[in-house]
């Protein structure tokens, strides 16, 4: 009976951290499209390099699918969870040292869009961490 009462407590929590996850996933290959497919109409918005906003946008479809392939695994493995966590706090903190490059944003609208980027990766880095946690 133990168990399973600890199996219901879990299920919730783990299942907030499928939708996290599925929801990053879900964004990471909107912004991956947008920029692999609209990398012309993103450096008219912004006047960033048009190779940072492809290669970068080329990064996300490998990204967007392990983190849909780590969702949608039974159990979900933390090692996994761990490295999406990782790589987010990364992207964050990258994003935030491209507003100190003028070359690489050289607008407002440049440095909304990578701020609000910034912003929101690391949004998802925190719900991870919080619905692994949770999940344990």
């Amino acid at each position: 009976m133990t168990v399973q009462m600890q199996s219901a407590t879990m299920a919730p929590a783990a299942g907030f951290l499928r939708k996290v996850l599925l929801a990053d996933a879900a964004t990471g290959i909107i912004s991956a499209v947008g920029q692999t497919m609209l990398t012309g109409e993103f450096v008219r918005l912004t006047g960033m390099p048009s190779g940072l906003l492809f290669m970068s946008g080329l990064a996300l479809y490998p990204i967007a699918a392990f983190m849909a392939w780590t969702a949608l695994r039974t159990p979900l493995m933390p090692a996994a969870v761990w490295i999406i966590i990782l790589g987010n706090v990364g992207w964050a903190l990258a994003s935030l040292a491209l507003l100190l490059v003028p070359t690489l944003v050289p607008t407002p609208a440049a440095a909304v869009l990578v701020a609000a980027q910034a912003a929101a990766v690391a949004m998802f880095a925190i719900f991870e961490w919080v619905g692994l946690k949770r999940s344990k």
